[in-house]
């Protein structure tokens, strides 16, 4: 059902979140890589990527990740506001994803 939502959806970044979440974790690259085309403005989905891969003890991929998410985000007109992103640090960290946390900050 998922999967059809964010085709008739797909600038829906909830949707892509839920739907990777709900997939395993070769599907799940797949999919947040869709929402990326997608939804190229959304740091959320780079943040998604990033704990995926830390979750897969993928540690050196977690900041490369982030570092592309910043150049991509920045190449799309994003403002990369402190705050904002202080405080997904801080949520990363809540959900036990330090490298993602790390990464960010």
């Amino acid at each position: 059902m998922l999967g059809l939502a964010v085709d008739c959806c797909p600038t829906s970044s909830e949707l892509w979140l839920a739907l990777s979440r709900l997939e395993t974790y070769e599907q799940a690259r797949v999919v947040l890589n869709k929402a990326r085309e997608n939804i190229p403005t959304d740091r959320q989905i780079w943040f998604a990527a990033a704990k995926l891969e830390e979750a897969q003890g993928n540690y050196a991929m977690v900041s490369k990740i982030i570092d592309r998410g910043v150049s991509s985000l920045q190449a799309n007109m994003v403002e990369i506001n402190r705050d904002l992103w202080i405080k997904d640090a801080e949520d990363c960290e809540r959900a036990k994803s330090i490298h993602t946390a790390q990464a960010i900050m």
